[in-house]
């Protein structure tokens, strides 16, 4: 880091700072891993979109990792707002963590580890039309049963009955196109 900083590689600097966050955080030195986050974070926003969400959705795993879920929900409605601002210069496939139906599912965890459940379900439909939008079939089925769970959680029986029935057909779906990958 210091010999990036020397010579001025700003994208080694952040890829670095982002790099020795991983290491604190995996020690447990949480408040040290979260400066060189910040640090990086910072750095990335310097330059490019690209790598700023990249860097965020690093950041808010952590923060998920650190259950504070408030400043996940804040760095993940952001990567939503700057993917959906920015849809013409952002390919994502279904695989990248960045998609918004992965962003917005992810929100609705956080609110769900909050016990918010009010919070949590448009998050969770929001993710479900994306996903089907996208054809990203495990993603609508994750969200599809964590929606059917939060209406029971909720009192909500009728809805959670018809949510889980829309659960078995995308899990049927899901199973068609294992299926079929399979035998390609």
């Amino acid at each position: 880091l210091k010999t990036a900083e020397e010579f001025k590689i700003q994208e080694k600097i952040t890829d670095l700072n982002s790099k020795i966050g991983d290491v604190y955080a995996k020690m447990g030195a949480k408040d040290i891993a979260k400066t060189y986050y910040n640090t990086a974070l910072g750095l990335a926003g310097q330059q490019n979109e690209t790598r700023e969400i990249e860097e965020k959705e690093k950041v808010a795993n952590f923060e998920n990792a650190t259950q504070d879920y408030n400043k996940e929900i804040e760095i993940r409605k952001s990567v939503v707002e700057t993917v959906e601002k920015n849809k013409k210069n952002f390919y994502l496939p279904n695989e990248s963590a960045l998609t918004p139906q992965k962003q917005n599912y992810k929100i609705a965890n956080a609110y769900a580890a909050q016990e918010n459940i009010e919070d949590a379900i448009p998050y969770l439909q929001k993710s479900i039309k994306e996903a089907k939008t996208n054809n990203d079939l495990v993603v609508q089925k994750d969200a599809t049963r964590k929606l059917g769970e939060l209406y029971r959680a909720k009192g909500d029986i009728t809805k959670a009955e018809e949510t889980f029935k829309d659960y078995e057909v995308v899990v049927d779906q899901l199973y068609v196109q294992k299926e079929q990958e399979i035998s390609q």
